[in-house]
């Protein structure tokens, strides 16, 4: 005999001797054994229930995890509505600045020029504004 055919002999045999213990015992005892086993198989249903929704957590919580992480950044790098102050005239005066530099009279009057003047000029402006008025706008 093989070892197939053997277990399979030998699972009848244990079947049969459960199948003649369970109908030899008395009425109370069967109801009781079949109370058991339906409870049995509730618990082990709800244990399972509640397995499976614990896995869909941990299935969707590195996917919320990278989602808070994802808005922290974006709030972070987002630009909020303060801006730093420019003062009221620093368009113009850049504007007017970048047409100095591409003005070929003034580049040459520049450099052929006469430096003592614009030395006397930025003096002039000094005094007629006074000592401390101006003392960074004309270098």
């Amino acid at each position: 005999m093989s070892s197939a055919d053997e277990t399979a002999l030998f699972e009848q045999r244990v079947r049969a001797l459960l199948d003649d213990g369970a109908q030899q015992a008395a009425g109370h005892v069967r109801s009781r054994l079949t109370q058991a086993r339906h409870a049995a198989v509730a618990q082990a249903l709800t244990v399972a229930t509640s397995r499976s929704n614990w896995s869909r957590r941990q299935l969707w919580m590195p996917a919320a995890g990278l989602a808070a992480a994802v808005a922290v950044v974006a709030v972070m790098l987002w630009p909020h509505g303060s801006r730093p102050n420019r003062p009221a005239g620093a368009t113009a005066v850049a504007t007017g600045d970048l047409d100095l530099l591409t003005d070929r009279d003034g580049l040459t009057l520049v450099e052929h020029g006469d430096g003592e003047f614009y030395e006397w000029a930025v003096y002039e402006a000094h005094t007629q504004q006074g000592p401390d008025a101006g003392a960074g706008d004309a270098e």
